[in-house]
């Protein structure tokens, strides 16, 4: 798709000279491609975190249970619904406010919170010796690491 003065649009914020080869045209390109991966890392984190935190907040003991392990023993319902609000509230967080365009900045704050809890989490599961889990945890940190980089530096 182009628009009026010959510019390919990648979104609704960032379009590109078709045909340019000039510094301008390269910086363009390079400012697409990060707003494309920053996007594509919000929404996956978004989604991870929606789904863990959707089935804190609504699932049943059991559920719990099944899908969390000694965890939903050993920490109360309560906690575990406050933590699955929180993982809810931070997918929306890292995704509503740059679609809408009201305090983008809300996204980096998302972002640290998840890096937060995700190196606490980390440590919880080395303290248990769940190497896989620890490895994803502080993947997710890492992640939510990359989107704040990418918003700070733009």
């Amino acid at each position: 798709m182009t628009d009026p003065g010959g510019h390919a649009t990648l979104c609704k914020w960032t379009t590109v000279r078709q045909g340019g080869d000039g510094p301008r045209a390269t910086q363009l390109q390079q400012e697409a491609a990060m707003h494309v991966a920053l996007w594509f890392v919000q929404i996956l984190l978004a989604v991870v975190f929606l789904g863990a935190g959707g089935l804190k907040l609504f699932g049943s003991q059991e559920t719990l249970r099944a899908k969390l392990g000694d965890l939903a023993d050993a920490a109360p319902l309560p906690a575990l619904r406050a933590l699955g609000a929180a993982e809810v509230a931070a997918a929306i967080g890292l995704v509503a406010p740059q679609a809408t365009g009201i305090a983008p900045i809300l996204v980096v704050a998302a972002a640290a919170g998840i890096v937060i809890v995700g190196i606490g989490a980390a440590a919880y599961h080395r303290k248990r010796q769940e190497w896989g889990l620890m490895a994803f945890t502080l993947a997710l940190a890492l992640a939510a690491s990359f989107v704040i980089w990418g918003h700070l530096s733009q």
